[in-house]
């Protein structure tokens, strides 16, 4: 069985909505995974609720609050730390199920009458429902608009098409950089993380390879990542839409001007030091001024 197509690479933006979701799910219910920080947590609960003479139930703490409370906040703060190290589109779907759900659950003790704070916490949960489900559908529907549906099976091709089982160390040598420049660009999300196949490794095609060949090459041209992963956002989302939209189309006519500003300042740099080489440089009774000038 091959690994599912949803566990292929995407976007950068969905990863972080992703990971932002399992940061507020820590910072929420990870204090209730805990025997001797729940109670305290229900109490400041009950207090609001009193202070704010707010109708319905308070949080009562009894031993099996608190016990149900510990087993969900231990499942929560395990599927938080999994998303933050492993986002996938699969666990960002499964979240966004999750959260539906829980969202039921709250609405219906809201029904009974427990706390309105209950109401604030099911209207976050609702939002980021919402946020992740936006997120993943605009990359579903750009990945399917410009690379069309991928196989499940990887076909074993030659040379630069896409190879079965392509692992780090052959992709870096194709790509001719490092193994760790790799990982930088992983760890940077200018690079997908690619699903890992059966054997537990991480599998890169072809397509991976054309990428780190233009990091690469870019940089070399004097470009940063950040302008260089620009670039590749706006190809892609000229791809998505079909048409440059307005605001894609600005971005361009932008790095477009910043690119001939940087060709001039070249241009008129070679000119001057072929000026100086041209004026003094040859004339070996004479100090050349070169590294003067660049320098001031």
């Amino acid at each position: 069985m091959t690994p599912s197509a949803l566990d292929r690479p995407f976007s950068a933006r969905t990863r972080r909505t992703i990971r932002a979701s399992a940061v507020y799910d820590l910072v929420v219910t990870g204090g209730f995974a805990l025997p001797f920080t729940a109670p305290t947590l229900f109490a400041a609960l009950g207090a609001l609720h009193a202070w704010l003479d707010l109708p319905g139930s308070a949080p009562s703490p009894d031993v099996f609050t608190i016990l149900f409370a510990n087993l969900m906040g231990s499942i929560v703060s395990v599927w938080s730390l999994f998303r933050l190290l492993r986002p996938s589109y699969t666990a960002g779907v499964a979240d966004i199920v999750a959260r539906v759900l829980f969202s039921l659950g709250m609405a219906a003790a809201l029904a009974h009458g427990a706390s309105p704070i209950l109401g604030v916490m099911l209207a976050l949960e609702v939002g980021w429902a919402i946020v992740q489900a936006i997120a993943s559908a605009a990359w579903a529907e750009a990945s399917h608009q410009s690379r069309g549906p991928r196989p499940e099976a990887r076909e074993p091709l030659t040379h630069d098409t896409r190879v079965e089982g392509m692992r780090i160390s052959e992709l870096a040598q194709r790509a001719g950089v490092p193994v760790s420049t790799v990982r930088f660009y992983e760890r940077n999300d200018i690079l997908p993380v690619p699903e890992r196949g059966l054997n537990g490794y991480r599998v890169y095609s072809a397509d991976d390879v054309r990428t780190v060949r233009y990091l690469r090459r870019g940089q070399e041209l004097g470009f940063t990542l950040r302008e260089l992963s620009t670039l590749t956002r706006l190809s892609e989302d000229v791809r998505a839409s079909g048409i440059v939209a307005g605001d894609v189309a600005q971005q361009a006519r932008d790095k477009i001007a910043e690119i001939d500003g940087r060709i001039a300042d070249l241009a008129r740099t070679r000119d001057a030091i072929a000026g100086l080489l041209d004026a003094q440089c040859l004339d070996p009774e004479a100090t050349c001024p070169i590294i003067d000038t660049l320098a001031n």
